[in-house]
């Protein structure tokens, strides 16, 4: 886990989801966050069925379902 992909979830989750929103005000590029974003789901172990049909991420379920 890196402290910059922790920092691209809290920009994304204050963009009100929207990566490219963010990417233009971190100055970097909407892949490159989201492949961090997967990244840190995959060594997280994020269950990607609680993603909805537009890609949004239910954060709470996923939660509930990683500490129990």
């Amino acid at each position: 886990m890196k402290l910059q992909q922790l920092r691209y979830i809290w920009e994304v989750a204050h963009h009100d989801l929207n990566v490219s929103a963010t990417a233009q005000v971190l100055y970097t590029s909407q892949p490159g966050i989201s492949k961090q974003i997967r990244l840190l789901e995959d060594e997280l172990g994020v269950d990607r069925s609680l993603l909805g049909s537009w890609g949004e991420w239910h954060f709470e379920d996923s939660l509930e379902r990683f500490f129990g």
